[in-house]
């Protein structure tokens, strides 16, 4: 989806475009301006790492009107990726709590999968945090 081509020079001005961005936004939270923010400066940069890519899954699915979606960052490792239908009784951090619905949307390596398959798929215990979470 996003192209490679200087990834830390373009990821640097995506980045500062996003801070930028952020000022100016006007949204329901802070942290879903910042999302926004993120998702427009990846998409004029058409770069980003996993936070970008996650960043512009995330708005996707929210103009879709997908809910309920989590933004959500790796704890312990360095990796953000979306998780759909995750119920909302489970804690963020137990990802078989999820429920049987709940999907992993991992944009950076453009993977879609099962929430019950997140620690074989990346490789050991996924303790992860909600970013930010549209019910």
């Amino acid at each position: 989806m996003l192209g490679l081509g200087f990834p830390i020079l373009c990821v640097s001005q995506a980045r500062g475009m996003a801070d930028r961005i952020e000022k100016y936004q006007v949204a329901k939270s802070p942290k879903e301006a910042r999302i926004q923010a993120v998702h427009e400066a990846a998409s004029f940069w058409q770069c980003g790492n996993c936070a970008e890519h996650a960043a512009v899954a995330f708005i996707f699915l929210r103009d879709m009107g997908v809910r309920p979606i989590d933004l959500m960052e790796r704890q312990k490792k360095d990796h953000g990726f979306v998780v759909i239908g995750r119920s909302p009784q489970s804690p963020a951090t137990k990802p078989m709590d999820w429920g049987q619905a709940a999907i992993v949307c991992d944009a950076y390596y453009d993977e879609v999968y099962w929430a019950s398959l997140i620690n074989l798929k990346m490789s050991g215990t996924v303790q992860p945090k909600s970013v930010f979470r549209l019910d």
